[in-house]
């Protein structure tokens, strides 16, 4: 969903262009006008972000470590309540509790210290990420109308055109892409993003330079590359939310854009500028080939230092500063070793097992918690048992079932991505269920 919110940056892309086609037509408001009008609606727009924040609620985390646990709890409940209404069973009971410490908000000095000295490797993947990305996108996006008038002989005036389609590819990447994340994990999907974006713009410089692109099939290049370059660069902005403390999610993100745009982002277009401007097709494409290579390099960094937060709460992958100095704290993520843990936290006696379910923050006993972490296998995961269970009493009572029909009977849509799959591959594993034919599974023996 996060992924999909993101993306969805792309739609006014496609809408601002649409405008422009109007705006920017000389037989429908004179040149001069047009161009302030298109910046008069972007401030017009900036104001309803004054309205969105009215309406926009605060987390029960950041309720709770601000000391305004009664409001978090009143958050809580309600969100119980729907989800018992929706899915008709009960939560789970929550796991070890954590303790936290309201205090004040984290001030700029002591984030750049848990950043930068707390969480170095982390630090380093979420500036390769965000180089990476801001270089792509200021390669390409914002020198589209220059490469396509000036290569390709396009008309100004048809820019936009080029530019909706463009908008609509980089769309639909997180949309297409963004459940993945969750069912197959971040690491491959952010790295498998980054290589794969990387690879075909090197690709797309190789067929520059030979000549034999036209606008249209340039455009279509384009497409097919912001596709899986969208979905990785979106998931960029998350990672670098999600793997620092909690207390520091905001300004992570807007250290590592300002960062790695600041880098991406001037180095970007004055290369690209100077490269348009010499009219050779190839040296445009050592540029492409330039952001290729960065792309390729975050998604190898990614490989090595991503961390595994699918399915995670976000304090058991960085201990809140709010807990530091108070027992029962959760561990490091994977791939974290014990300099990269707080100092008052230990490094953990044995690796993190994957997550199986969902983790919500939840209340007991006045105390704040995330739900308890367990392996996949159904000897150790009740949750997966439970749901195999299901799908069997299913098949004996109601006969063989297709196995959308009886993920529909079972509610498995309230499982959690990935959850229906893995049910069922453990039930056909121990026998207990069997496949009749294409997509048909029955009862079994055992």
């Amino acid at each position: 969903v996060d992924l999909l919110v993101n993306g969805s940056y792309w739609l006014g892309t496609a809408a601002g262009a649409s405008a422009t086609l109007v705006l920017l037509d000389p037989h429908v408001i004179a040149l001069d006008l047009g161009w302030r009008t298109c910046f008069f609606l972007g401030a017009v727009l900036g104001l309803g972000i004054l309205l969105v924040r009215r309406h926009l609620p605060e987390s029960p985390r950041w309720l709770v470590t601000h000391g305004r646990p009664e409001e978090a709890d009143r958050v809580v409940d309600d969100i119980e309540r729907r989800v018992r209404a929706s899915t008709g069973q009960e939560l789970a009971e929550p796991g070890p509790p954590l303790q936290i410490r309201p205090r004040p908000a984290a001030g700029i000095l002591e984030v750049a210290r848990t950043v930068l000295v707390t969480y170095p490797r982390r630090s380093i993947l979420g500036l390769s990420l965000f180089v990476g990305q801001a270089f792509l996108y200021n390669a390409v996006f914002f020198t589209y109308a220059l490469v396509l008038t000036t290569f390709y002989k396009v008309d100004a005036g048809a820019v936009g055109y080029y530019l909706i389609a463009f908008a609509a590819g980089n769309f639909l990447g997180p949309l297409v892409l963004g459940r993945l994340f969750d069912v197959v994990g971040r690491r491959p999907m952010i790295a498998g993003t980054y290589l794969l974006s990387g690879v075909m713009l090197a690709v797309t410089a190789w067929l520059l330079d030979r000549g034999v692109l036209t606008a249209d099939t340039q455009t279509v290049a384009w497409i097919v590359i912001f596709f899986f370059a969208s979905a990785g660069a979106s998931a960029a902005y998350l990672t670098v939310s999600e793997i620092f403390p909690m207390e520091t999610r905001a300004l992570a993100i807007a250290f590592f854009y300002a960062v790695g745009t600041g880098i991406g982002g001037i180095i970007g277009p004055a290369l690209f500028g100077n490269l348009i401007a010499t009219k050779r097709p190839g040296d445009m494409a050592i540029g492409y080939l330039v952001g290729g290579l960065l792309m390729g390099g975050a998604g190898v960094v990614e490989v090595f230092l991503g961390v595994d937060a699918e399915r995670t709460s976000l304090e058991e992958i960085a201990t809140p500063l709010s807990a530091q100095g108070v027992t029962d704290r959760p561990g490091s993520a994977p791939g974290e070793t014990a300099q990269d843990l707080p100092a008052a936290v230990p490094a953990p006696a044995r690796p993190r097992p994957r997550a199986t379910g969902p983790s919500p923050y939840r209340r007991t006993g006045g105390t704040w918690a995330p739900l308890p972490r367990t392996s996949v296998s159904p000897h150790t995961d009740p949750a997966l048992a439970g749901e195999v269970d299901a799908l069997v009493r299913h098949l004996r009572d109601g006969g063989p079932a297709t196995g959308a029909v009886l993920g529909r009977a079972v509610g498995a849509r309230f499982w959690g991505p990935g959850r229906f799959r893995a049910a069922l591959r453990s039930g056909l594993a121990s026998g207990r269920i069997r496949r009749i034919g294409p997509g048909r599974y029955a009862a079994g023996s055992s």
